[in-house]
């Protein structure tokens, strides 16, 4: 009777049945295993497949769901009405001025238009450009956020800092903790 078991051999061992029909030892110059081929080959590879997507389901899951809160603390309900980001949305003309006079530093007419961004409670889209010899040019776009309470806006990576205050917006640029721009702007009618 044949078993379908898949042996190596060694010259000088012999085959003793261990668990009939699950392992054999090989005895000789060592000790080998040897699992029927069906569990060998086919069984174990279908674990090992399935074992690794469940895997990497798990943690794509894990990835959606810790980018989904994360972000759901600033998604705005539906319905709800943004009457705080309303506040700050407009266009706002000024000017800013050096605060560090040895510099390459030179004063400026701004223009910042400030948009609300879909679905985000505290977040604005801020574009800021400047008037030179008549023409605007567009110095960046850069999401920035609106604190209702303290009337702060401020962009992502803290360099900038605006108070409102009425149709005023008062503030700095600050670079390597150093006030290098000072910031006055009216809300454009």
């Amino acid at each position: 009777m044949r078993s379908n078991v898949s042996l190596r051999s060694w010259p000088g061992g012999r085959v003793t049945p261990g668990a009939l029909g699950r392992k054999f030892t090989w005895q000789g110059r060592g000790v080998r295993f040897a699992q029927p081929r069906a569990e060998h080959s086919t069984e174990r590879k279908r674990a090992c497949r399935t074992g690794g997507a469940v895997r990497l389901a798990l943690a794509m899951y894990l990835w959606c769901a810790t980018t989904a809160l994360a972000q759901s603390s600033e998604r705005q309900p539906a319905g709800s009405d943004s009457n705080a980001v309303s506040a700050i949305v407009g266009t706002w003309r000024g000017h800013s001025t050096c605060a560090i006079t040895a510099s390459a530093c030179h004063d400026e007419i701004n223009i910042y238009r400030i948009a609300r961004i879909a679905g985000l409670l505290s977040r604005v889209s801020v574009m800021g450009s400047k008037i030179v010899s008549g023409d605007t040019i567009v110095m960046g776009t850069e999401d920035w956020t609106y604190d209702a309470r303290s009337h702060a806006l401020a962009s992502l990576d803290g360099r900038f800092r605006l108070i409102m205050s009425g149709n005023q917006l008062q503030g700095a640029l600050t670079v390597n903790g150093t006030v290098f721009r000072r910031i006055y702007l009216e809300r454009e009618h």
